[in-house]
């Protein structure tokens, strides 16, 4: 099917981009199957787009990698992981629910590397830098208990972190990936 508007080499001028960059974008494409030229003439070209289903040696869904297994990830040093982290926690300090934002971000274990912890989504939350500074090698629950204890959360806080560190645990609160 033919472009029904000739593309130009000159047009690309009007887009910001040079013609020579244009010409080889255009030829990379056309040896890859992309797309075919049809004519050539004073005007410009015409171009016909090819079918992604119809290019040859396109890798069909079928063949394509695995789906990432987020039990055996890195999710600490993955950052595509750690900003699924990020959203799963809402933008929040995972113990004190203060709102954290850029560099302020600190990703902490919820069990502590030296107590064993692994670096899995079940392990791994986003934090604000003075809860990972206070909690230190203490456990997550004693950790938001301290909290409680100096007023930096009411009891129903307390409850519902303690809640969401019981179903983080046991693999309830998965990170979405975005695609």
């Amino acid at each position: 099917m033919a472009a029904s508007n000739p593309a130009r080499w000159r047009r690309s001028r009007g887009a910001g981009i040079a013609e020579a960059t244009t010409r080889k974008r255009l030829q990379r494409l056309a040896a890859r199957g992309c797309v075919k030229f049809l004519q050539r003439n004073s005007r410009g070209i015409t171009l016909q787009v090819i079918a992604p289903s119809q290019i040859s040696g396109r890798v069909p869904a079928s063949t394509r990698p695995p789906r990432l297994d987020l039990e055996t990830a890195n999710c600490f040093r993955d950052p595509k992981l750690r900003r699924a982290i990020l959203r799963r926690e809402a933008g929040r300090c995972f113990y004190c629910l203060r709102e954290i934002r850029g560099r302020a971000v600190v990703f902490d274990h919820v069990v502590p590397r030296a107590r064993g912890g692994g670096n899995s989504y079940r392990n791994i939350v986003a934090c604000c830098q003075p809860c990972n500074a206070g909690k230190s090698r203490r456990s997550a629950a004693d950790f938001l208990r301290i909290l409680y204890r100096t007023n930096r959360l009411t009891r129903a806080e307390l409850d519902a972190r303690l809640a969401a560190l019981q179903s983080l645990q046991r693999g309830q609160r998965k990170p979405r990936l975005s695609r």
